[in-house]
């Protein structure tokens, strides 16, 4: 297992590339009216405003360069299942809702070990 250091940020590059709504599983978190980006390499499609940002404003990728997509992110909250981060869609009150509790970030032994 590795110690992720911002679950936030992994799991909103893995919605940025698209993987987090294969065959629209996820389409009902998407905003009416958002667009997608097409399929295909970055090439010089223009990004909305602050897509190449997570919702800390930190970049979603390193580098000078962005790689960022444009697919949509939704609000994520990091929650701890069975001593690992969960990242769920939704508000900070989300792992409340499901009964478990939230990645406290400043113990670093509650830390877990991988992202979901």
């Amino acid at each position: 297992m590795q110690q992720v250091n911002d679950p936030i940020n992994q799991c909103s590059r893995v919605w940025d590339i698209g993987n987090m709504n294969p065959g629209g599983l996820t389409d009902d978190l998407i905003p009416e009216g958002f667009v997608s980006p097409p399929y295909g390499p970055r090439g010089d499609r223009p990004l909305r405003e602050g897509a190449d940002k997570d919702q800390n404003g930190n970049p979603l990728w390193p580098g000078p360069e962005s790689m960022a997509l444009g697919n949509y992110v939704p609000f994520l909250t990091a929650c701890v299942v069975d001593n690992t981060v969960a990242v769920f869609p939704g508000p900070a009150e989300v792992c409340a809702q499901l009964g478990i509790p939230a990645l406290d970030e400043s113990t670093p032994a509650r830390r877990a070990n991988g992202a979901r």
